[in-house]
């Protein structure tokens, strides 16, 4: 009796050598990165790094402290980036959060004050 090709499942082969239960299975694809792509990521860890140095490492909601080495999740683009790809790299931009406070604008993006405040002000910057 054959056995499926997932490691540690020894249910028998069903179809294209899984058994039932990983019949689905379907192996992820790297997908390779581009050069631009590598860049671009590189830059904004620069830009991240850049303001860490600059300003307090806490939150500028809670004041909590932010762990070091920094954590992309510590920075929010108050204004999205896909939207506003010319405030991408503006400071003023960026608000220093920590890792719950930017799960929780994401579900809710009216929920602080500070960011709502930061936000009325960019967009007065940025829209035409």
């Amino acid at each position: 009796m054959r056995k499926c090709k997932i490691d540690g499942c020894y249910n028998s082969v069903w179809s294209k050598g899984y058994c039932k239960r990983h019949s689905s299975y379907k192996p992820l694809q790297a997908k390779p990165i581009s050069q631009e792509k590598k860049e671009e990521i590189e830059k904004m860890r620069e830009f991240f790094l850049s303001i860490w140095k600059k300003r307090n490492r806490v939150s500028e909601l809670s004041g909590m402290w932010l762990a070091s080495p920094p954590s992309s999740a510590y920075f929010h683009h108050i204004l999205y980036k896909e939207n506003f790809r010319e405030a991408m790299y503006d400071e003023n931009n960026i608000i220093l959060l920590t890792i719950d406070e930017h799960a929780n604008v994401h579900s809710d993006p009216e929920r602080y004050e500070e960011i709502n405040r930061r936000r009325k002000l960019l967009l007065e910057m940025y829209s035409p």
